[in-house]
């Protein structure tokens, strides 16, 4: 709730965006936890998640 209160997005675009940097390998999940490797980027991907559902 903290980061789609935060970027102002829906919890689709959040897990859209934590499953991007999943997938470059920056973050890695374990059964429901995400463990960042690389706080910079997925701040970045919220970011701009967070741009493109403001543009649509």
């Amino acid at each position: 709730m903290k980061l789609m209160q935060q970027f102002e997005v829906r919890r689709n675009t959040l897990r859209e965006a934590i499953q991007s940097v999943v997938h470059t390998g920056r973050l890695q999940t374990k059964q429901g936890k995400a463990y960042p490797k690389a706080d910079i980027q997925l701040h970045k991907t919220m970011l701009e998640a967070s741009h493109k559902s403001r543009v649509n």
